[in-house]
């Protein structure tokens, strides 16, 4: 373990934009990945290009790793993200997007952050149900920051699905996708040592058909559905 956090950790020491920060990037967050034993298998292909809004569901804090392996994209993360150990260093260095998801007020300067970051060259992946669940019912998605891609008549939008499995394909009982699961008042280190502990998990993801639309409401209602629908085919 401690030697993946120094493999994970020389990338912190490349500056954004150098050519090697984004290889070194998925580098870093497969040695964390490796060092919790989680194994990652993709179904479909993301939409190339900057400019795309990934919209998933969320479970753990394992789900940003996870998807800065296999994505070209930074994250639209609450705020506390930024104070998590280790994690958050990681990501504020990849260049996630820190919000106030419950803070009034904030909506308008948040919407703007996501609309500037999707003008340069990466895409973003943000998880709008605002919160992180057992793997079970998926929560509604808060709409608001799907107002930066509405209606701009191209392929913006991307639901992706994610499930969390046995290492060797099966399905998690309730016990055991709670102990994988990071939710409500869990404390980030305890999680941390217990999924250390149990041998690894292999995380099935899904990108689905992208969306397009003009109306945010509609676009957060859509991406829910694929993602509910495909949750339901495969468990």
């Amino acid at each position: 373990m401690l030697g993946m956090l120094v493999v994970a950790s020389l990338w912190l020491l490349i500056p954004q934009g150098h050519r090697l920060f984004r290889p070194g990037a998925r580098l870093s967050f497969g040695a964390l990945c490796w060092g919790f034993n989680l194994a990652v298998r993709p179904h479909g292909k993301p939409v190339a290009g900057p400019g795309t809004l990934y919209v998933a569901n969320h479970i753990s804090w394992t789900d940003i790793p996870v998807l800065a392996m296999v994505l070209d994209a930074a994250f639209v993360a609450k705020s506390d993200v930024r104070r998590w150990p280790a994690i958050g260093r990681f990501a504020w260095h990849f260049g996630c997007v820190f919000i106030e998801r419950e803070k009034r007020g904030t909506t308008r300067a948040q919407a703007d952050a996501v609309e500037q970051h999707l003008r340069g060259d990466l895409g973003l992946v943000m998880f709008p149900e605002g919160t992180t669940g057992d793997g079970g019912p998926v929560l509604p998605f808060r709409s608001s920051l799907f107002a930066q891609v509405a209606g701009e008549g191209q392929t913006r939008v991307q639901p992706v699905t994610m499930l969390y499995r046995r290492r060797d394909g099966s399905p998690l009982t309730r016990q055991e996708a709670r102990q994988v699961a990071w939710t409500g008042d869990d404390e980030l280190m305890p999680n941390v040592v217990a999924l250390a502990a149990r041998g690894g998990v292999l995380i099935d993801i899904w990108f689905e058909e992208p969306l397009t639309g003009s109306d945010r409401k509609e676009l957060a209602r859509a991406s829910r559905e694929a993602i509910v629908a495909r949750l339901a085919e495969v468990r």
